[in-house]
């Protein structure tokens, strides 16, 4: 079974980058990456470029199955403005209508074409604290035609990224999940010409400034000092005096950092580190073998693995994609089948059902049938019992009240089967036209029914009959006109 891989990339004016990992027991595995240089004095605009955007994607999923991968896409940091509000309700409903026209002032276009994401924070500072039921908001908007135009070319390409989000924010949202409860930290974000940077505070992104820098020749001194300005402002706005512990550093500068890594310390009066997820993550983190791990000295791949880190760690980071709910998702994807397999599980239940019917029917007639059979039996050898409630039951109690009645009977008084049909047989006249159609011999006696042509003829029999010396007394008990015919149907009550 294959193993479902989340794909974080990187998308910068320099290079586009991705890197594919897969969640193992141990930790993260990098199954894949790829680094896509672009041309620098071009760079990505996907109005006038749109081609170096698509044949980079083309390189990118040509050995990625989609259909099992989720994405995870940064944008350049250019495009988005960050703000730090405190308004006078918790509701988050209320808040996301508010905010557009909190931020109207700050923004040159319009706000129905804006996109805006917040997190809220706890308030620390004694002036935040005076509002009792105010919510503090770092909020991010980002020109939602722009973010628009990067969506659809990512569909075209089938790719629908769980997160789209701009450089910076994934690895201040990892640095701030896995930073000390009451650590302070400084995170910078640095590109060829912009500088964003964060206050981390109390495991949260609290504040953001973002500023261009003067040239891309860095001067060390004038990029500390506007990092110095930036804490300052971070200080001023959260109207607290803050001790940060450390500043961490990344970008596509950061040959430059590290090569002043210790004037920038002096300067700003406090350790300055790199970002290196490769070394310094508290995942553990292993390579496909044909991976180099120093190819993640690169910021671009670096930060598509923060991208990826984000999902497999579950962490919850500003985004500008709505998310869907899993159960959601997987409906949408698999609709299709999902009908058709309940369409076919339909109509199997109703053939299940419909042969249970058909079959429930067919039985219930063979025991109609045979519950009507043991009753005519019955009835024929028992004429006398009026009343038949179960007719089995009553079968079995009349046939066991006989033979106790035949084990009871003197051996002298019993009398065979074949002496009384003999006595009739010489009773009975010859010359009497007579047709016996039944005969039953019970202890009390033998009941003789038959069709003459006289009703003479029956009373001659009676008469003839109790001559015999076998028979006690012979009664007439019905003696009839056969329907429709001109013989009379009789029958003859003999006491033994």
């Amino acid at each position: 079974m294959q193993t479902r891989k989340i794909v974080g990339i990187d998308i910068r004016k320099e290079q586009i980058a991705s890197v594919s990992v897969s969640k193992t027991r141990r930790g993260v595995r990098i199954e894949d990456v790829k680094l896509i240089p672009v041309d620098s004095e071009k760079g990505i605009d996907i109005i006038e470029h749109k081609d170096i955007f698509s044949n980079a994607l083309t390189q990118i999923i040509e050995h990625i199955d989609i259909r099992l991968s989720q994405f995870m896409v940064s944008l350049p940091s250019q495009g988005i403005i960050y703000r730090n509000l405190i308004l006078p309700f918790l509701d988050k409903k209320k808040i996301k209508q508010i905010l557009p026209f909190e931020l109207e002032s700050y923004i040159a276009r319009p706000v129905e074409n804006i996109k805006i994401q917040f997190q809220i924070f706890p308030m620390y500072s004694d002036s935040e604290k005076q509002h009792s039921n105010a919510t503090g908001i770092f909020a991010c908007s980002v020109d939602g035609d722009w973010l628009k135009k990067y969506e659809d070319i990512l569909n075209e390409y089938h790719i629908h990224p769980e997160m789209i989000t701009v450089a910076g924010l994934p690895h201040a949202s990892l640095l701030s999940h896995w930073m000390d409860k009451n650590e302070q930290m400084i995170f910078i974000q640095m590109d060829q010409l912009f500088c964003t940077v964060f206050g981390l505070i109390n495991k949260q992104i609290r504040i953001a400034r973002s500023f261009l820098m003067s040239s891309p020749q860095l001067d060390i001194n004038s990029l500390g000092m506007e990092i110095q300005r930036s804490i300052d402002w971070i200080e001023d706005q959260l109207d607290v005096d803050l001790h940060f512990d450390k500043v961490m550093v990344s970008g596509f500068n950061q040959d430059f950092i590290d090569k002043n890594q210790y004037f920038l310390t002096d300067m700003l009066g406090m350790p300055v580190q790199s970002v290196d997820w490769t070394n310094n993550c508290p995942v553990p983190i292993t390579f496909n073998e044909t991976i180099d791990p120093l190819l993640f000295q690169n910021e671009g791949l670096n930060h598509a693995l923060a991208l990826a880190l984000v999902e497999t760690e579950r962490i919850d980071m500003i985004h500008f994609v709505e998310r869907v709910f899993a159960s959601q998702k997987f409906f949408h994807q698999y609709k299709f089948h999902m009908i058709r397999s309940c369409v076919i599980l339909f109509f199997t239940l109703l053939s299940f059902a419909m042969y249970a019917m058909v079959d429930y029917y067919i039985l219930q007639n063979k025991v109609t049938h045979i519950d009507q059979t043991i009753k005519r039996v019955f009835k024929e050898t028992f004429p006398d019992v009026a009343r038949i409630v179960d007719p089995v039951q009553q079968m079995k109690l009349n046939i066991d009240a006989y033979k106790k009645t035949l084990l009871v009977q003197d051996h002298e008084k019993q009398i065979l089967c074949i002496d009384i049909l003999n006595a009739i047989s010489q009773q009975i006249a010859s010359g009497i036209d007579v047709q016996l159609t039944r005969l039953v011999i019970s202890p009390e006696g033998v009941v003789l029914t038959g069709d003459t042509s006289s009703f003479n003829y029956v009373d001659e029999m009676k008469n003839q009959l109790e001559k015999s010396k076998k028979f006690t007394k012979v009664t007439i008990d019905s003696a009839t006109i056969q329907q429709g015919g001109t013989r009379v149907v009789f029958k003859l009550q003999i006491k033994l």
